[in-house]
Order: C-alpha cells, then structure tokens, then sequence
C-alpha cells in the first residue's frame, strides 16, 4: 500500500517588516479539493492579498468592519460611529415611528425613545 504524502504546517513567520505596500509574497493555492488537492505556488501582490483576506470577513458575524477616509466605523457601507473633539458621535437615522419591537431607539419628533413593542 502506498503511503500518503504528510502535509507539514508552516511555521508562523513575523513578516510585518518584510511585507510592505507594494511588496509580493509567495502563497501555496489548491485549486483541487480536500480529498484530491491540485497545489500551485503563486506570487501575489500582499496588497491584493489582503483585500480578498478580509473580503469574506466583512460585516459577518466575529468578522471585521471598514473605517470610513474620517476614521469612523462604517457598517454596510454607513458611517455609524466616530469621535470628534474627545465627544462620541452616533450617525444613525433612527426610525420616526415606534417599529413595535422592544428595546428599539426610534425619533418621536426630535426626542429619541424606546419601544416596549407591541
């Protein structure tokens, strides 16, 4: 019987200075599956490397947020929170009648309130 290739893990290397803006790094990529794995080195700008890192992660649950060009935390593409002169800013666009669901912010004429829900 043949024996099965082992796979060996890669040792956790600190690149930070290494891989800069404009850099290429090298990536092990299957284009196969677990069971029949087609291995094919390629080198990758770490620019675009990242970007589709984070891609999937993007407002999914335990994933990561964007920041707006100001630096406040965008969610789906909405500016929601920042800070400015030590003061924390909430951009929302509450509703402007009660939604019937409880615990929900919502704008009563200029006075911000709660629902009890329906």
């Amino acid at each position: 019987m043949a024996e099965t290739p082992q796979q060996k893990p890669l040792q956790d290397l600190d690149l930070a200075e290494a891989v800069t803006a404009g850099a290429t790094v090298l990536a092990l990529v299957n284009w196969g599956t677990a069971d029949t794995p087609a291995w094919q080195a390629l080198r990758l700008p770490a620019d675009l490397l990242g970007q589709y890192a984070l891609k999937g992660q993007r407002d999914a649950p335990g994933g990561v947020v964007a920041l707006s060009d100001s630096g406040n935390l965008m969610i789906s593409g909405v500016e929601i929170l920042g800070m400015k002169d030590n003061n924390l800013l909430i951009h929302v666009d509450f509703p402007e009648r009660d939604p019937g669901i409880k615990g929900t912010v919502w704008n009563n004429g200029g006075y911000l309130c709660i629902s009890e829900g329906s």
